[in-house]
């Protein structure tokens, strides 16, 4: 039965193939991520469609299991989770800026961008109205939640396969005249490729997987995908991030039934239990590392210290970990066990 971990025979993993599944493409966009901000793996930033992949599928996945929910239900099985540890990421900003490196801002900008970012409208404004337009990846956060908060009144438009791609193509069409229209009205600016239109119609190739896999169109999905791909080159579509949601989201439904694959010794269990691991902090990591960071560059100018690059990169990948143990434990943690207890990531 979708959704229970059930016992593969012969193999002594006890695993659902797709929340393994699922954890897989947490993991690696985690490491993607965080090999981007190394500088070690540039097309690593890439990683953003995984995770707006991600969103797609387990919204529609979520709803689909418990559809006599209410939406307010479901926002508390989906964001109550999400928020808190965005929240709390945004004040430790506000406190590193304006307390630890002492940035004077006027009193207002500050009451105005906390108003932006707590009421998840800061990327609807160019940055160039009030400052801290964009602090780490809490702009494509907020498009994730953007997504959640829709989601349930989406379900009752988009709810086969056929209607999710119809879905797909009129999100895509419509974020890219908007986006276009940004780009004219907000010229010289990066605003239009920051603002919810710019990323929220990736959330859609999620939400058609998941519809390929419910109805065993798998295959079908992924030749859609191949003549997607194959258009775009011939219409020289620039936008990469089409090429990567594309290759992602075969990625994903070719791997469905990961298990199979997973060798029944050791090594298995071990290949399983670091995944699981990355997967479960792979949120917090993401909020969280954008931090270390800033703390590494504030304590460390890149540009003029003496340190050997090797020893900085692994003095860097230490705040990494120190800001994703900080916010998982203060806030994610936290928010698990009061909203509903430590249920299985879906």
């Amino acid at each position: 039965m979708e959704g229970k971990v059930v016992m593969q025979p012969g193999n002594n993993l006890s695993v659902n193939k797709k929340l393994l599944n699922l954890d897989i493409i947490r993991a690696v966009a985690a490491i993607m991520i965080v090999l981007v901000h190394l500088e070690l793996f540039g097309w690593g930033g890439h990683g953003v469609e995984l995770f707006l992949l991600l969103t797609g599928y387990t919204a529609f996945l979520s709803i689909d299991r418990h559809k006599d929910i209410t939406p307010l239900t479901y926002y508390k099985r989906r964001l109550a989770r999400i928020i808190p540890s965005y929240y709390g990421v945004v004040l430790i900003y506000f406190f590193i800026y304006l307390v630890v490196l002492g940035e004077r801002y006027p009193v207002k900008q500050i009451g105005i961008s906390l108003l932006k970012y707590f009421t998840l409208t800061t990327t609807f404004f160019p940055r160039n109205l009030l400052f801290w337009f964009y602090l780490g990846t809490t702009g494509t956060i907020v498009t994730i939640m953007l997504f959640y908060i829709i989601a349930p009144f989406l379900y009752k438009l988009i709810n086969n396969f056929r209607r999710s791609l119809i879905a797909l193509i009129v999100a895509f069409a419509v974020c890219q005249v908007w986006v276009h229209y940004l780009e004219i009205l907000y010229a010289g600016t990066e605003y239009a490729g920051r603002h919810p239109a710019y990323f929220i119609y990736l959330c859609f190739f999620g939400v058609a997987a998941y519809f390929a896999v419910k109805e065993k169109k798998i295959f079908e999905y992924i030749t859609v995908l191949m003549l997607m791909g194959a258009a775009f080159l011939i219409l020289d579509v620039s936008n990469t991030k089409l090429y990567w949601i594309i290759m992602f989201t075969t990625l994903l439904l070719a791997t469905m039934d990961v298990e199979k694959w997973i060798p029944d010794n050791s090594f298995g269990r071990v290949a399983v239990s670091v995944v699981r691991f990355i997967s479960k902090y792979s949120y917090a990591l993401y909020l969280g590392h954008p931090i270390g960071i800033l703390i590494m560059k504030s304590i460390f100018n890149p540009d003029t210290t003496t340190m050997p690059m090797a020893v900085y990169k692994i003095v860097e990948l230490g705040f990494f970990v120190l800001m994703t143990f900080i916010v998982y434990i203060l806030f994610e943690k936290p928010a698990a066990k009061l909203f509903g207890g430590r249920a299985k990531r879906k």
